[in-house]
Parts: C-alpha cells; structure tokens; sequence
C-alpha cells in the first residue's frame, strides 16, 4: 500500500515509518505483547495478535519496532511493550471491524482471554507470516473496494450506510450500487439483444445500469413496491423497460437469455429456492440465472430441494457478497446456475455413524449411557462441549437443545472436537440463527475419517 519508494526502503528497514502519511484513521496496525509472543512460540497459546485503527491523539506512536502508548515511553505501570508486526495504509472510511469481520473465513475470531476486543486468535493459521500475508491480501482488496467504489460513485460505501439508516427496514435489503456493477459486469460480452428479466428490483438499479450499457431487452416486475423512483432515475431509457407481473414472467417458457438481480427472499430461504425452481422454466437451454441469494442454498437439504424442482439446474459459481453489499450486516452469496445435460442427482445424506450415537432425552436424563461431547445445535454452532454436560440439559418434559454425543472411545471424541472450526463455518450457512444439523455433522465426520463405515470396523 505503500509506494515504490518506501516499499524499497522497507526493504531494508522493516519498520521504517513514512512520516508523511499521518497516523491516523487511515493506517491499521498488527501488534503483540511481547510476554504473549514468548507463550505463543512456546505453544502455550494459540496465534494471537492485536489488530485496529490508533489515535495519534490517544497518544500512539511507533518508535522503533515498537508501537508506544505513552509519549514519554514510561513502561513503568504497564511494563510489557507492543511490539509491532506490521501496518497498512488505507482509505480513511474503513473501520478495524470491518478488517476483524473479513477474516473471520480464515477462522480469526474475537479474544477468547480477555481483555481488549482488538485482539483476534486463529484455530486455523499457526505461523504469523501466513497471517499477516492473509491479512495483508484481504486489506489490499478491501481498500481497492473502498476507492473503486467512491471513484465510481463520488462517496464512499460508509455513507452509503449512514443514508440507509433512515430507509425502510426492507430497504436495507437492496444491495449497494458496488454490488449491482459488478453482477452486471459478468454480462459484458453478451448480445446487446440478450432478454434478460429483473425479478422486483428495487429502485431500479440493475434496470439502469443494464440500460445505460446498452441492453435492449430488459424485463422487470411492474408492481413490486419498490420499483417507485425507477422513472426518475432512469430519464428517457425507462420507456424501453418491459413492464410485466410476476405472473406472466412464469409464464413464459423459454424466454430468457439471463434472470439477474436480489430477489427480496428475507430470511425465507425456501422462497429463493422456489424462485430458483420456477424461473429455471423460463429460461433458454443456454441461459444463466444469476442472483444474491441466501447462503443456506448451499446446504444439502436446499440443494436436494432444488433437485426435486428441476435436476438438470445446476449452480456452477458461488461466491460470497462482498463486504459492504447491505446497509446492515447480511450474509448472502452470489450464485450462477445454468441448465446442464444431465441430471443432477438428489444428495444422500445420513443421520448416523457406527463411532457415535445421537443420543436421546431418556439416555441423557437418566444417565442409561455416558455422554463423551455436546455440540451446541444452534447460536454458537458446532461449539464443543466436554465437561458439565449437565449445564445444557434442557427442563423436564423438554426436547434436547443441543446434539449429546456418545462415542465409542476417546479417538473418535478427538476426532469430532477436531471439526468444532468446520462446523462452525457450516452453521454460519443460515439466513436466521446459526445452526447445524446431525447429517452435517455426520458428513464432515466422515470426509475426515475418508471412510463411512467407521474407524472400528
């Protein structure tokens, strides 16, 4: 992020500070005591580091390799020094926790030891190099978003925001202009003539955006709520705009070359998949679907939903949303399903294993088999629990809130402990509360035995 310049001279000297670049709001620093690295390298805590913004008028400073607090460098009171990995230079706007909530695919997550929330800890990346270059590319993209999209669009994605506040809550659903150019960019070296249908977009923002790059034959719904203010945005090129209802878009078969956009599902997972399924049937043999949809399509219940639907639909990219796509914090992905000449065929998935057993209320209740692990079924998903089971036994009469696990011995419990980080990530694939469910559980158990039938067999 620097420039050539000071990026040769770093070269030489790791710590060199470009004076001529404030150290403020725009400058995101990694740091550690230096008592923790010693217990870090000794094994004796996990990678952990401390990462944010500094306030050079809360006193911050960096001298050296370290990172002061103290302007006259009086350790006295708190003698253990931060000692600095590294910094980088951003876009003003961005905030340290949206570079906390980037990394979190890279299974950083918050203190676990208490103490300041700055501090992240990884179960995944060992070694700090790996972590800082990890860190390091997801800051590079974050920034390059940040500019691209205030030289796009003369603000930056924070007061984009701030504006939402004030919107209906609906509204928060509307992805960011960001989000809508860059879907709409994959369309670039498509006919100019190419039907392509909006299912309700708000506001108009792909409608626009596809007809000032030339698109023909747009399509999109006329009675969707939020549609209002399209005319005024769009001038003279909303009259070219097909007007049409829901209903006669299903209607049509075989129409469309592409279907784009956020069809508003909420937290109705179920809605995306039933619009996935019926809009297959109007699309052409070579057509794309390419849409914002929840993330829980990609579990396996979903996926075998839209199987019985229509076999022959298959999702052949998927990405997560960007951050910054929603005013508020919503997770979603972008998908594109296209027709296949085959048909796709349901997934199996199994409740059980012969290492361990789900077991039931009476067993756990009345102590008629010994529970080896608990995983939390929803909030914090995939948690592991080893001792005082008794803590998450539900009132009498109740059902079980959690999976009570029975193990055939202590290497299978080590072996499922061993998946607490991947089922976390599976149960974060959900449009409400996090959840995981026993065929997911059984299924990574299973990709980590490489065997279905059991380690005692």
């Amino acid at each position: 992020m620097t420039n050539p310049l000071i990026q040769a001279i770093k070269e030489v000297e790791p710590f060199y500070v470009d004076d001529t670049i404030p150290q403020g709001k725009n400058r995101i620093y990694c740091h550690q005591f230096e008592s923790w690295i010693e217990l870090i390298e000794l094994g004796k805590r996990l990678l952990c580091f401390y990462i944010g913004q500094t306030d050079a008028d809360r006193g911050w400073k960096v001298v050296g390799e370290y990172l002061i607090r103290f302007a006259d460098g009086d350790y006295s009171k708190c003698p253990d020094k931060p000692k600095l990995y590294g910094f980088w230079d951003v876009h003003p706007d961005i905030t340290d926790n949206e570079i906390r909530e980037i990394m979190r695919k890279y299974g950083f997550a918050k203190n676990p030891y208490g103490g300041s929330p700055e501090m992240v800890v990884s179960t995944r990346v060992k070694d700090l190099e790996t972590a800082l270059f990890l860190i390091g590319q997801e800051i590079q993209k974050l920034n390059d978003y940040y500019y691209n999209f205030e030289k796009k669009f003369g603000y930056s994605p924070s007061i984009e925001r701030k504006k939402a506040k004030n919107r209906e809550e609906d509204v928060f659903r509307i992805p960011q202009r960001s989000a809508v150019y860059d879907m709409c960019e994959q369309l670039k070296n498509l006919a100019r003539d190419a039907i392509i249908y909006v299912p309700k977009d708000a506001y108009g923002r792909f409608c626009d955006y596809l007809a000032n790059e030339g698109f023909t034959n747009i399509y999109t719904e006329k009675d969707y709520e939020y549609f209002y203010g399209c005319k005024e945005l769009m001038g003279d090129k909303f009259e070219e705009i097909h007007l049409i209802t829901e209903e006669e878009f299903f209607d049509m078969k075989k129409k469309f070359d592409v279907i784009i956009g956020n069809y508003p599902y909420g937290n109705a997972g179920q809605l995306a998949i039933d619009f996935l399924g019926k809009s297959s049937e109007t699309l052409k043999d070579d057509g794309m679907i390419l849409q914002i949809v929840p993330i829980s399509l990609r579990k396996s219940a979903s996926q075998n939903k839209i199987i019985k639907y229509n076999p022959y639909l298959k999702c052949v990219s998927d990405k997560d949303c960007a951050p910054g796509t929603f005013p508020i914090g919503i997770h979603a992905a972008i998908q594109e399903w296209r027709l296949g000449d085959t048909p796709k065929q349901k997934i199996s998935i199994t409740t059980s294993h012969s290492d361990f057993d789900f077991l039931d209320y009476t067993n756990v209740v009345n102590g008629t088999r010994r529970v080896d692990l608990v995983i939390i079924r929803s909030g914090n998903a995939g948690r592991m629990i080893r001792s005082e089971f008794e803590k998450y036994l539900p009132k009498k009469g109740d059902s079980l809130d959690h999976f009570f696990i029975g193990a055939k011995d202590e290497t299978v419990v080590e072996k499922l402990v061993s998946l607490e980080q991947t089922l976390t990530e599976i149960g974060k694939n959900t449009n409400g509360r996090n959840h995981v469910s026993k065929g997911e559980i059984v299924e990574e158990y299973q990709k980590q035995t490489q065997s279905g039938s059991g380690v005692f067999d």
